[in-house]
């Protein structure tokens, strides 16, 4: 799959939005640097229209899209690090924090770190959206 299958999919969706009465936003980068993202008109039946349009058009490119780009090797260690150090700056101690895959586990050991109310709590989780590559089962499982 390429990139401008990827976009093509993204460009369906939204003009299927379009199609069901809905002002739509123009496409732009979405999540973890890998998935485009559009916005549309909070109205009644938005969420519902774009709940059949992704199944229609996008579902099954998107996932397999994102799939295709997590890293590993290098790539996926660096990006670790990264992760770390998001994770660091927004003040939760790594060194308590295991480095695991599984997505689940890793914001159990930050929610008992800092409580799942706190703002290092909240940094942690917008952490997690930047680098969700890492974590590919817990964000769009096949």
């Amino acid at each position: 799959m390429t990139a401008a299958q990827y976009r093509q999919a993204v460009d369906d969706t939204r003009a299927c939005m379009k199609d069901a009465g809905f002002e739509v936003g123009s496409i732009g980068p979405g999540s973890a640097g890998v998935l485009l993202s559009f916005s549309w008109e909070a109205a009644e039946g938005s969420g519902e229209a774009y709940s059949s349009c992704y199944e229609e058009h996008l579902k099954e490119v998107e996932h397999y899209w994102f799939h295709a780009n997590v890293p590993s090797g290098n790539e996926r260690e660096d990006m670790v690090a990264e992760f770390r150090i998001c994770l660091a700056d927004g003040g939760i101690d790594v060194s308590a924090v295991p480095l695991t895959d599984d997505l689940a586990e890793l914001l159990t050991s930050v929610q008992e770190q800092v409580g799942d109310e706190s703002d290092e709590f909240t940094a942690a989780l917008l952490c997690v959206d930047d680098y969700r590559l890492l974590y590919p089962e817990g964000v769009l499982p096949l």
